[in-house]
């Protein structure tokens, strides 16, 4: 298995298209930190952040009964203003807080692993090469796990890529002179997290989505061995499956077990979860039984499938 998945790495690196993604990687996060670093400043928004957030309370307020979201954001706000911490917005950037909001490019980086994962396969049937992998004593599901290890292979590097040319420009530009703080609420107690660590949160809690977008992308290659076919339900599945998800949970509860509902990111930013059904837990077993239901489907379907060169 180790051999297979370093012929898999090989000919990925050897693809000129690998290194493409991973220079627009670097590249877009480096444009990214020089718009924001030339953006015009906003002092006087900035001073008043105290007169802001006391309007967000009363705002939320309205809605202290309705929602409790709004009880949280109000708990917030008052330590906040009884601490005397000024939120993000309020404070120079720094590098920490560059490198947590730029998880915004992970959507760019979940193209890229859809691509990889709906060309890995497929391109050997164009090729006409999967037949001279076949016939080696290696079984179809090795040969199968080797591709699909090799995807959340390049997944971890991309992702770490883009952490660490976010982390590198964020210092180049911003320094790590000023440090805000992110606040975030445990068991209706108002707790404080460095941004350095809520980086690092955000970004492995994008991993399982991203993950599971990559292994649609890759069964559906190994089913049809149509790379087109998997990337465009996959990209389609990225920008429309929230929406849709979330659409559907406004009118039926049983839309708690959708995919998109329960992104494990959204337990890591201020917006908080979509669902007060949903938690942490909940959300990982679902995208678990939905990751392994795709693996499951492409492995047995590749495995009985009669094998025809393109």
């Amino acid at each position: 298995m180790i051999r297979l998945i370093q012929n898999e790495l090989m000919k990925q690196n050897g693809r000129v298209g690998t290194w493409v993604m991973l220079g627009l990687i670097v590249a877009l996060t480096f444009l990214t930190a020089t718009v924001v670093h030339n953006a015009p400043d906003f002092d006087r928004f900035e001073s008043n952040w105290r007169d802001n957030l006391e309007a967000d309370i009363l705002y939320f307020q309205e809605f202290i009964d309705e929602d409790p979201f709004a009880e949280e954001q109000i708990l917030l706000a008052k330590y906040r203003l009884n601490n005397d911490l000024p939120p993000a917005y309020a404070m120079p950037n720094s590098a920490w807080t560059f490198v947590t909001n730029s998880n915004g490019l992970l959507m760019l980086v979940s193209l890229f692993i859809i691509a990889i994962a709906a060309t890995i396969v497929s391109s050997e049937f164009k090729q006409g090469t999967i037949k001279l992998l076949l016939v080696r004593p290696p079984s179809r599901i090795k040969i199968l796990l080797s591709k699909y290890i090799t995807v959340l292979i390049y997944m971890l590097v991309f992702v770490t890529t883009l952490w660490l040319s976010s982390l590198l420009f964020g210092a180049m530009f911003f320094g790590f002179d000023e440090q805000a703080s992110f606040l975030h609420i445990v068991n209706g107690d108002v707790q404080e997290r460095g941004y350095g660590l809520q980086s690092i949160l955000v970004f492995v809690a994008h991993l399982p989505m991203t993950m599971l977008l990559a292994t649609l992308a890759f069964a559906i290659s190994s089913m049809f061995s149509s790379d087109i076919m998997a990337i465009a339900i996959s990209i389609a599945s990225q920008f429309l499956g929230l929406v849709a998800n979330v659409m559907l949970l406004e009118f039926y509860d049983w839309a708690i077990i959708l995919p998109f509902v329960n992104d494990l990111s959204q337990y890591v930013t201020e917006g908080g979860p979509i669902s007060s059904l949903t938690n942490p837990l909940f959300s990982a077993i679902v995208l678990f039984v939905y990751w392994l239901l795709f693996l499951s489907v492409a492995l047995y379907v590749f495995k009985k499938r009669e094998i025809k060169p393109s």
